[in-house]
């Protein structure tokens, strides 16, 4: 029997340490070959961390690599679960389609 794979989108403002670090940190802890992670930001920004941000990965061995990605439309077809990592976008369900995405949305 197969299992079906089982898809995260991990998402935050701008794809910048939270939602990153959340994939990555997932990705470390998780036993489970049939979930897949991603991160994007709902406004992706500068790709810069700032010294705690660095000094909290280095601690947790948790690696933060790439350019900051965008939630898409693709992206959001793509999940099973969204887990919005934000407390400083306003309405976060507003920017894209929450009527078509509630049931996968947690904060």
């Amino acid at each position: 029997m197969v299992e079906k794979t089982f898809n995260i989108l991990f998402v935050c403002r701008h794809n910048r340490f939270r939602s990153k670090f959340a994939e990555s940190y997932f990705k470390k802890i998780n036993k489970n070959k049939n979930i897949k992670t991603q991160s994007a930001g709902i406004f992706p920004g500068p790709s810069t961390i700032n010294k705690l941000e660095i000094k909290v990965s280095n601690e947790l061995k948790v690696t933060l690599s790439g350019k900051p990605k965008p939630v898409k439309t693709k992206l959001l077809n793509w999940n099973n679960l969204i887990v919005l990592i934000t407390n400083d976008v306003p309405n976060p369900h507003k920017l894209f389609n929450y009527a078509t995405f509630k049931n996968k949305v947690i904060t």
